[in-house]
């Protein structure tokens, strides 16, 4: 096996066509590490960003591996910095799930090859994944990296939450409390009292721009009448990263996006991405006006989207990192993943041992913060 290191677009360009048939074949497989997304993100987000996409291939140059890997400046007690290796589609695009993409059959052997090469090169000092998924073997992934090359591994444990959803709707109610079934069922009848209710679905690539400034407007509007930023004013490139990745995940038939109409109008958007199975719930949006609906018309328009996911035949719900009592009320189940904080053994990294600190706390930034 050998390894090659990919550190402009054009090369990175290259892999495109063996890209998504590699993830497909590991088990890291998700709609957040697809050619696709992380494409757009490079487009969009990080244009510039520093590349060290790693690939491992054997003797008939078959891609036997990636590791998606960044570079970014850690800097530490604002006193130094490190070179810190992230997965590209980590940062500002609502991403989870990063990870090592590697044939499922050939994991110990593409590891090691990528251990030797981390340790023999002189070009990071640490490596960050956090939101990694718990069910997929990540950590045993990077555990082995790192036992590999000889590297310190840190990781603490952060919840996810997933629906595992039945083969139709009456079913999933069932699973829910009597008194979120029966508001559920309220909400549905109210906003058919005001006018008519009808989950809009985007399918066009020209109603693209017009269903995110939805979501946009409305989810602005709700966090901002709770005294909220919001995430769209937090994350100024968030807008034009949702409309950019939309058009390319309806190309695919991935995307999934849909506004509740009430009475004529839009009043909550629900945006996200089927891949695989999984419904990946990425944004929302709603009218906090719209009092009329005592459950609220944005727990009207999940519950749409839920039983539209069901019809489709997708298994699973994932609202992803956070477990919060609002997902628990949907059926959600606890999933366990992790942060992973991975440095080499060096005089650099010393007070990373020392401290036991994390890129998270008040004594690392990431540049440009």
């Amino acid at each position: 096996m050998r390894v090659e290191v990919i550190q402009d677009r054009t090369g990175l360009e290259a892999l495109a066509s063996e890209w998504n048939p590699l993830l497909a074949g590991s088990r890291a497989d998700n709609v957040f590490l697809t050619w696709e997304f992380i494409s757009t993100w490079l487009d969009v987000v990080r244009p510039t960003c520093d590349l060290y996409v790693l690939v491992v291939r054997d003797d008939d140059g078959a891609c036997l591996g990636i590791a998606p890997f960044y570079r970014r400046r850690l800097k530490v007690a604002r006193t130094f910095s490190l070179r810190c290796l992230r997965v590209l589609g980590d940062d500002a695009a609502a991403a989870d799930y990063p990870d090592l993409i590697i044939r499922s059959d050939l994991e110990s052997e593409v590891l090691e090859a990528l251990g030797r090469h981390l340790a023999a090169s002189p070009g990071w000092d640490c490596l960050w994944l956090a939101r990694t998924a718990g069910w997929t073997g990540a950590l045993n992934r990077l555990g082995q990296l790192s036992a590999g090359g000889g590297f310190h591994l840190r990781c603490r444990t952060r919840p996810f939450s997933r629906v595992h959803l039945p083969d139709n709707y009456e079913a999933y109610l069932e699973k829910l409390s009597g008194k979120t079934r029966y508001n559920l069922r309220r909400g549905r009848r109210q906003c058919e009292s005001l006018g008519g209710c009808k989950l809009r679905v985007c399918e066009d690539p020209g109603q693209v721009a017009s269903f995110v400034g939805e979501l946009v407007r409305l989810h602005q509007k709700h966090w901002e009448a709770a005294g909220d930023a919001g995430a769209f004013r937090r994350n100024p490139c968030l807008r034009t990263f949702f409309e950019e990745v939309a058009g390319r995940f309806l190309r695919c038939g991935w995307l999934r996006l849909a506004g509740l109409e009430v009475d004529g109008r839009i009043r909550a958007v629900q945006f996200g991405y089927a891949y695989h199975g999984v419904y990946s719930a990425i944004q929302e949006g709603y009218d906090p006006d719209l009092t009329e609906v005592t459950c609220g018309v944005g727990n009207v328009a999940r519950a749409a989207t839920i039983e539209a996911t069901i019809a489709e035949g997708l298994g699973v719900y994932d609202f992803l990192d956070g477990a919060t009592w609002h997902k628990q009320r949907w059926g959600a189940d606890l999933l366990e993943g992790y942060d992973i904080f991975i440095h080499r053994r060096s005089l650099r990294t010393l007070p990373l041992r020392v401290g036991e600190i994390w890129p998270t706390g008040r004594f690392m930034t990431w540049d440009g913060q």
